[in-house]
């Protein structure tokens, strides 16, 4: 039943494509031919420019590492700032040169999130400009003070403006992700629709192949073995497309090292917000320290919990950046625990100390945690992207050769004259 449904459906394209015998020609077989030809280069060339557009630069992870960056920079500006304010001389000309470079780093890159123009995501910059323009006047105001003496008007602003900041660009952290996901989804439905076309394509093509099989058999002929080298050469394409369609589908799977490189960058910041925390506990109002405790007891057990995720990470580079960062970690955790685990506790002046000192060197560890998933992220991107153009562009260069020399790689060269090809 199933032979006879093969045939049924082979007859049909057959016939369509050749023409009901007496009933005159549906398709030309040269115009046919011709066309699958040219199309099968347009849709290998579109495959190909569809895996160049997530190479562009400018793409969503660029915003997102940029997000994630400026987070970690609003810290490092308030934390430099209360150094000037309430710490020891010899912490203060570090303090200074960090607001000078953080600074213009900062508003640069906060140019960059401007530009790109999805409306949620401009929504939330409009958001954050409200707290983002005074930390950045009151900042800058600091810089240009001559003595080492800091108005207090400008702490305070300081002081009022980054914490809402802060969780405005954490909101835009969770949006930007999603646009991201979304993009490459779109992409790859387009991708999977060409590659399904050009499946077609050979469907078509093998389905005359076996009706023809069909009509020697019936006519008691014997296939040539140069019909069935072709034969085989049309499954040997069709598989590469399938795999084509395969390697589509595993950049899908590969959110786990998404969500590695997540976790680091949000443990780049909770260094600061810890040591930011402290300060407040132990210069600050009152009235500003119950949101301090309240950070410290939220983000200190998510710094322990999140450190244990990246350290599950199989790639060696990253486990080597964990390993490296576990001292800083370790050290920064354990000055943190005492204000995370009771509410109320004064920070004690060397929770303090440690966790000021340390705050910095724990930023530059995790960032190389940071490094090296995107490394590991970027290698198999790119060993994806180099499979696929690779077959896409052997069977460009295969087609447009066939096409330069008017040859059908699916018609058996002694069949050409009689379906009307000029050879």
């Amino acid at each position: 039943m199933i032979r006879y449904g093969q045939l049924f459906m082979a007859e049909m394209v057959y016939s369509f494509l050749m023409g009901w015998e007496g009933g005159g020609v549906m398709l030309q077989p040269k115009t046919f031919h011709t066309f699958a030809r040219v199309t099968k280069i347009v849709l290998m060339a579109l495959l190909i420019g569809f895996e160049l557009v997530l190479n562009l630069p400018g793409s969503d992870a660029a915003y997102i590492n940029q997000a994630a960056l400026q987070l970690t920079r609003s810290q490092i500006l308030v934390n430099a700032v209360y150094t000037l304010a309430y710490r020891p001389a010899a912490e203060q000309g570090q303090a200074r040169q960090d607001l000078t470079t953080v600074l213009a780093a900062f508003k640069q890159e906060q140019a960059v999130l401007f530009s790109n123009p999805v409306a949620d995501v401009q929504d939330l910059l409009q958001q954050a400009r409200i707290d983002y323009l005074p930390l950045v006047a009151a900042v800058q105001s600091i810089i240009a003070q001559p003595s080492s003496v800091v108005d207090p008007i400008e702490v305070n602003i300081i002081a009022l403006h980054e914490h809402n900041y802060l969780i405005t660009m954490n909101a835009l952290l969770l949006v930007l992700p999603r646009h991201f996901e979304d993009r490459n989804i779109q992409l790859f439905v387009l991708q999977i629709v060409i590659e399904v076309l050009f499946l077609v394509l050979f469907v078509v093509v093998i389905t005359t192949f076996v009706w023809e099989m069909h009509i020697q058999k019936r006519e008691q002929t014997t296939p040539k073995p140069l019909q069935i080298a072709f034969f085989v050469r049309r499954l040997i394409v069709f598989v590469l497309v399938i795999v084509l369609a395969g390697l589509e589908i595993v950049p899908l799977g590969i959110s786990d090292k998404a969500a590695y490189l997540d976790q680091a960058a949000r443990q780049r910041t909770r260094c600061e917000v810890l040591a930011k925390s402290a300060l407040v506990l132990a210069y600050r109002p009152a009235a500003e320290q119950a949101q301090a405790q309240s950070d410290m007891q939220v983000i200190g057990p998510l710094f322990q919990q999140e450190q244990a995720v990246l350290a599950e990470n199989r790639n060696g580079e990253v486990q080597r950046a964990v390993l490296a960062a576990q001292g800083e970690y370790e050290i920064v955790w354990k000055a943190a625990q005492p204000p995370t685990s009771t509410t109320g506790k004064a920070m004690e002046m060397e929770q303090v100390n440690t966790l000021v000192a340390h705050a910095g060197s724990c930023v530059a560890q995790m960032d190389k945690i940071v490094q090296a998933v995107q490394r590991q992220m970027e290698q198999q991107a790119t060993l994806i992207f180099s499979a696929e153009v690779a077959i896409e562009g052997a069977f460009i260069i295969f087609f447009a050769a066939l096409l330069l020399f008017a040859r059908d790689p699916f018609v058996p060269q002694d069949q050409r004259r009689a379906r009307g090809y000029v050879l």
